[in-house]
């Protein structure tokens, strides 16, 4: 059995930082150059985009596909850290 590191430290997070704590998992996981091959990470089902506007901080190119339209009207208003690519 291999040891791995483990912070102990209980720590405390909100359902709004769900997002980016499963963004900086999978880039932990599996590597900014990984995610960012091809045309970069398929979000399926990614609700409102909070996990592909987290990649996309971070450089990772990300395409969300949700057939739920419970986000459109949301989807409209700018969000202060993503910038629409030009």
């Amino acid at each position: 059995s291999q040891s791995r590191d483990i912070d102990l430290e209980p720590t405390i997070y909100t359902k709004t930082d769900r997002h980016k704590i499963f963004a900086h998992w999978l880039i932990q996981q599996y590597g900014h150059d990984f995610l960012s091959r091809g045309s970069g990470v398929l979000d399926v089902a990614g609700g409102c985009g909070e996990i592909s506007r987290t990649l996309h901080s971070f450089g990772i190119p990300s395409t969300l596909v949700d057939p739920n339209p419970r986000c459109y009207e949301h989807s409209k208003k700018p969000k202060r850290d993503w910038k629409p690519d030009s």
